[in-house]
């Protein structure tokens, strides 16, 4: 709901003007000198409430939107997520190519280069076009790779993303309701949010007792993580150092049902001990 709802409508001004006229005991019939006198007020009146209402609207993080908001987050140290690129394992029958080397998968360019330890097909445009790729289909290079025979597009190992729209508001709204700190839930949540491709996760702190955290993890499009993705979680969140102990599991299956029908989903889960706090 907005602000100043009735203040920003002219109506509400002439009807006001009109009230006032037959208190004066004047003419307030349509084309009169008062009304006609009134009507210029009104408007101005109702268009300075209606900007009133876009600024109030601007002023809170509920109701603001595009620039402003990503400006008010990141006074929080929220900042907003940009748009990311599918990364995508691949198969080459012969030469390895070169990192730079460009691939095309029917309209959808995708460039050989590395992505931290690990080389991947990665699109050549931000967004989630590119995650509908089909695994096996053929990859036309643009140049020449000497001595390469065929490439085949592997696995989806980090899906690309579009800019971050609401749900920017929404982890505003979760650091503040519970800050990041001391490795608590929202801190291990935050860790594992903040590794490209992983979309959501879910922290059971003590779900083996004492000094245990599991995290469920979730995509950015809502499938199964690679086992890569799992890996660049683990190194960012609790890397295999003297003093810590790591175990990361496969999948866990959940099954949910509705009447007749069950549908399954498989997610990728990482449990750790927590981090050290100097």
């Amino acid at each position: 709901m907005g602000y100043f709802e009735d203040e920003a409508d002219e109506e509400y001004w002439l009807e006001q003007a009109e009230e006032l006229g037959e208190d004066l005991d004047v003419d307030t019939r349509e084309g009169s000198v008062y009304m006609d006198a009134a009507a210029g007020h009104c408007m101005r009146t109702a268009k300075f409430y209606s900007d009133l209402s876009m600024v109030f609207e601007m002023l809170a993080v509920d109701t603001c939107g595009g620039d402003i908001l990503s400006e008010k987050t990141a006074m929080d140290g929220i900042i907003r997520t940009p748009a990311t690129s599918a990364c995508w394992s691949a198969e080459f029958d012969g030469a390895v190519p070169e990192s730079g080397s460009e691939f095309m998968v029917g309209d959808i360019y995708l460039v050989w280069q590395s992505v931290g330890d690990e080389f991947y097909l990665v699109a050549d445009e931000a967004g989630v076009q590119a995650n509908q790729l089909i695994p096996g289909e053929d990859l036309i290079p643009v140049d020449n790779v000497d001595d390469l025979i065929s490439a085949t597009l592997g696995e989806l190992v980090i899906p690309g993303t579009d800019e971050e729209s609401e749900a920017l508001r929404a982890r505003w709204r979760e650091a503040k309701q519970g800050p990041a700190e001391n490795g608590n839930r929202q801190h291990y949540k935050t860790w594992c949010e903040s590794v490209r491709g992983i979309g959501r996760a879910r922290i059971l702190p003590l779900w083996a007792g004492e000094n245990t955290v599991k995290a469920v993890l979730f995509s950015t499009d809502g499938i199964n993580v690679s086992e890569d993705l799992v890996a660049q979680v683990q190194k960012y969140v609790d890397p295999i150092e003297e003093g810590f102990s790591v175990e990361v599991g496969r999948s866990l299956s959940w099954a949910m049902g509705w009447g007749k029908e069950l549908q399954t989903w498989e997610h990728t889960f990482l449990q750790c001990q927590p981090r050290r706090l100097i």
